[in-house]
């Protein structure tokens, strides 16, 4: 018998993108158990929001610990330029198994901790990132690393990145800290950016962007991050700036993510352009503005189909008499869908998100759903006096419902 052929990778991210929950987890869960990932992490990149809203019990290993700290600068090698903020994904793997083969028993004893599990994260990580740091900047003196051309990488660029990663990593427990505390003060950034800054400028470019990503307060205190970090600072900004429109709008991350990972996408974007907005100049007031536009642009997208392919087309497929069960996956549904407009407006106007669930909500209305259900969905997708003006209707006109 012929095996169907598999899609490409991007089919495959797609219909993953599709699962159900609980088959996402298992997917993972096998690719986290694979000592070689390669291609299986771009394959699950753009479902990274959605597992984290997941939160699914993901087996701990050394590398992912170690590389805990950068999560949110981690980008994948084709959207990696070398003056950027950020991390290509392909030169962690050389990256891990130079400070792995270095630690020797200690490594042994961190994947001891980690398969019992009795440390918190953050626990582990504190013994490991301090020890890495120093290993990294021996490596970045020394020779290439025999693997290094699988990153696809230029030779030139693995100290640099080498001693990046060092910077940080020697002051991750710090920003771990700052990252789950509620207070942070201008003395707290200064520390991450002094220490960082000892393995030059890309450290400190580094630094800041997880600083920026991660803690809201130091986002907050952005002049400050600027008069202590100087162009530094810009550079970081700009980097993030643009993994939001080359990685979540360029690459259609965000119309491909399940809905709730939208939201949490969308949310996460409204929270950093918004503060980032604070006191920007001109250029980044124009840079942010067309980023706010893009993410509005693929937000719409994301609405259009989900409302069409997640909403009306089940109601339209729906038996004279719906399971409770069906009705109660069409009410998630028309949340979220709220939700996600709700989140868009933050970042912008956005009519014609309105005008989109204006029209959903009239083809709803002329569905054959029993009033009850008719009702509770339009209360969710267009508001309570929608539903009452419905509610008043079926009253004096019950035919027309």
């Amino acid at each position: 018998m012929s095996q169907r052929p598999l899609p490409p990778v991007s089919g495959l991210t797609r219909e993953l993108a599709q699962a159900h929950d609980a088959k996402l987890v298992q997917i993972v869960e096998l690719i986290d158990a694979m000592e070689s990932r390669g291609a299986a992490d771009a394959l699950i990149a753009p479902l990274r929001p959605r597992l984290q809203q997941l939160r699914p019990h993901r087996r701990p290993r050394f590398g992912r610990i170690l590389c805990l700290p950068l999560d949110p600068v981690i980008v994948e090698a084709t959207h990696w330029q070398p003056d950027a903020a950020s991390v290509p994904r392909s030169a962690l793997r050389p990256l891990i198994e130079i400070i792995r083969n270095s630690l020797g028993p200690v490594a042994a004893e961190i994947d001891s901790a980690l398969a019992a599990e009795q440390e918190s994260l953050g626990a582990v990580g504190a013994r490991l990132w301090p020890e890495a740091a120093p290993i990294l900047r021996k490596a970045a003196a020394g020779p290439l690393p025999a693997d290094w051309p699988e990153t696809g990488l230029p030779a030139d660029r693995f100290a640099p990145l080498a001693r990046a990663v060092a910077g940080v990593l020697s002051q991750s427990v710090r920003l771990y800290g700052m990252a789950h505390e509620s207070v942070v003060t201008r003395k707290d950034i200064a520390l991450v950016l002094t220490g960082a800054a000892e393995d030059g400028v890309e450290a400190a470019r580094l630094a800041i962007a997880v600083l920026l990503a991660t803690v809201p307060d130091a986002r907050r205190m952005l002049s400050s991050v600027r008069q202590m970090a100087g162009p530094a600072a810009e550079q970081a900004i700009d980097s993030l700036l643009a993994q939001i429109d080359e990685v979540t709008v360029g690459d259609g991350r965000l119309e491909a993510a399940n809905l709730d990972s939208a939201i949490l996408e969308v949310r996460r974007v409204a929270d950093l352009v918004s503060d980032l907005s604070a006191g920007a100049g001109p250029r980044r007031r124009d840079r942010i503005a067309a980023v706010r536009q893009a993410m509005l642009d693929s937000c719409h997208r994301r609405l259009e189909s989900g409302l069409t392919e997640e909403l009306l087309g089940p109601i339209r497929a729906l038996p004279a008499q719906p399971a409770s069960e069906d009705m109660t996956t069409l009410e998630h549904c028309a949340r979220n869908l709220r939700c996600l407009d709700e989140e868009a407006q933050r970042i912008g106007p956005a009519a014609d998100n309105q005008r989109l669930l204006r029209q959903a909500t009239e083809q709803i209305k002329h569905s054959p759903l029993a009033n009850a259900d008719l009702v509770r969905l339009v209360e969710i997708l267009a508001g309570p006096e929608e539903a009452l003006s419905l509610l008043k209707l079926s009253a004096d006109s019950p035919d027309r419902l």
